[in-house]
């Protein structure tokens, strides 16, 4: 196929834009395309990742810096190649490489699974100790006092609402 700009050379690059549920491409050589302001010597895995909001701000890594996982013994760097991890300790093994990825993902670093009930009520109480205190700091009292009770039952019974029959 011809470039669609030029119309001499062959087109290597194909660009595509989706706007309101219609996708538009246009076939372009190398060259109108560095016209135009795109680097298509970046390999596809780096310009996926500075599309995907992941590495435009990052620096590389020196090439003495490819440690390894002392469980898995993954390599930072197959880390870097294909964004999987091979065992728990690698998230801590390799912190500031996996930080910026989840980040760059659309879900951001927040966890919005499931959560056990153990863990949903210690969270709970964290923001309720933590509205207490504000209350208080702002004199408050009936919104402190009520504040109160709920950790108290939040603490006693995990979160879970008991229907007392008394």
């Amino acid at each position: 196929m011809k470039c669609e700009l030029c119309g001499a050379q062959e087109a290597t690059v194909v660009l595509k834009h989706v706007a309101g549920g219609e996708v538009q491409e246009v076939h372009v050589c190398g060259k109108c395309a560095a016209a135009k302001g795109i680097d298509v010597s970046v390999p596809i895995p780096r310009l996926v990742d500075l599309l995907c909001g992941g590495g435009a701000d990052r620096q590389p890594l020196p090439a003495t810096a490819n440690k390894t996982c002392p469980v898995c013994h993954m390599r930072r760097s197959h880390f870097k190649k294909t964004s999987l991890l091979g065992c728990p300790t690698c998230y801590e093994t390799f912190p500031e490489d996996i930080t910026p990825f989840l980040e760059g993902l659309p879900g951001g670093c927040a966890h919005v699974g499931k959560v056990p009930a153990r863990e949903k009520a210690a969270a709970e109480t964290a923001l309720l100790e933590r509205r207490l205190r504000e209350a208080v700091r702002a004199q408050h009292y009936e919104e402190a006092a009520q504040l109160r009770d709920r950790l108290r039952d939040v603490k006693v019974y995990g979160g879970q609402k008991v229907r007392s029959d008394a």
